[in-house]
């Protein structure tokens, strides 16, 4: 039973930092090849930019860096446009300030952005400062090769038609000035995936209102424990559960989370709480019964002639030799595993400092 209190405690604790947030991690704000976290500052390793092509694939740094080294087969990024990592990267500024919105932070093991407020503050066009959307065309993002963006529509209004085999649309950037040929008005880019995953993340979190029926984000929800636990929005809850005992209905989604772990974990760690001490006393039953037949085998030597002799030694000597490698490889494993589970184990503290 201790040992059930001391795993419940610790998912707890790992837990307790989703109370507020719902900490899922944004993947569209990670390096698509090396998956490392974009840098919200220019002149990093990870600082995010993007392909100079017609089929732009965002990506850090480093990874542009390392793809532009390599003969062009070779590359993850695959197109048919001959320039994707001809010219000098520019950083992804309309990227980068998203991340400096406030609204992120590394989450605990500094692998990926997690959100730290309820609402996310969206970029807005420069032009006509309006929030970029993907609901509306118009509204999409426009991320030029400079790294600078605007919104679909203000490109298309600033934009000047061109002839060219492949190009059709030249552009001063008017922010950095710097003058620029694209081949459409719409195109794919970091920012308009961003988007889309925010989308889809603030569907997953949405719930129903039981007695209006609404759809409100789960944050605005909150449950009746007198009711048979039905799930309300704020309103209804003035409306008809004033008096009653109500609670979060982000805590309530917590516990699931925390009970569907501990169901999950709990078998995991008991396998090796059985097995481990099984394969102990069973690996020392069989060096012991090694150490007898090995010392058996050594002492019957005296009774050979020099040859024969000479020719055992050899042969308990390869044997002994043989154990011991056996034997330091399954240490090395050991310590291996021993410093793994030590790594894990600081996690859980890590958990208890920062909450």
């Amino acid at each position: 039973m201790a040992k059930k209190s001391v795993y419940r405690d610790a998912i707890i604790d790992l837990h307790k930092h989703d109370v507020l947030a719902f900490k899922f991690v944004f993947k569209s704000l990670n390096c698509a090849l090396c998956s490392t976290p974009y840098s919200k500052t220019a002149n990093e390793v990870n600082t995010p930019t993007q392909t100079w092509c017609v089929d732009i694939q965002a990506m850090c740094m480093k990874c542009h860096e390392e793809q532009r080294a390599r003969a062009p087969a070779l590359r993850a990024h695959q197109c048919k446009d001959p320039y994707c990592f001809e010219y000098t990267p520019c950083p992804s500024y309309c990227f980068m300030e998203l991340l400096s919105s406030g609204c992120f932070t590394l989450n605990q093991n500094l692998m990926g952005y997690v959100q730290t407020t309820q609402s996310i503050t969206i970029p807005e066009c420069p032009i006509c400062n309006e929030e970029y959307s993907i609901e509306n065309s118009q509204r999409e993002p426009f991320i030029l090769y400079c790294g600078h963006g605007m919104c679909n529509e203000c490109f298309a209004k600033m934009s000047k038609p061109i002839t060219h085999t492949s190009l059709k649309y030249n552009l001063e950037c008017p922010q950095c000035k710097r003058r620029t040929a694209y081949a459409q008005e719409s195109w794919e880019n970091p920012l308009k995936i961003f988007l889309r995953e925010l989308s889809e993340k603030q569907t997953e979190l949405k719930r129903t209102c039981g007695d209006c029926e609404k759809e409100a984000p789960l944050f605005e929800m909150f449950q009746c424990n007198d009711c048979g636990k039905v799930m309300f929005c704020a309103l209804c809850g003035m409306r008809k559960h004033h008096s009653h005992k109500i609670v979060d209905l982000g805590v309530v989604e917590v516990k699931k989370w925390m009970n569907a772990t501990y169901e999950a974990i709990t078998p995991q760690i008991k396998a090796y709480d059985v097995c481990f001490p099984e394969l102990q006393a069973d690996l020392i039953e069989k060096i012991h019964n090694f150490q007898a037949k090995a010392l058996e085998k050594v002492g019957k030597i005296e009774g050979l002639s020099y040859d024969p002799a000479k020719d055992e030694l050899r042969d308990c000597l390869a044997i002994g030799a043989k154990l011991e490698g056996i034997c330091e490889k399954y240490l090395g494993d050991l310590r291996s595993c021993n410093t793994g589970i030590e790594k894990l184990l600081s996690r859980f503290d890590e958990a208890k400092e920062t909450s």
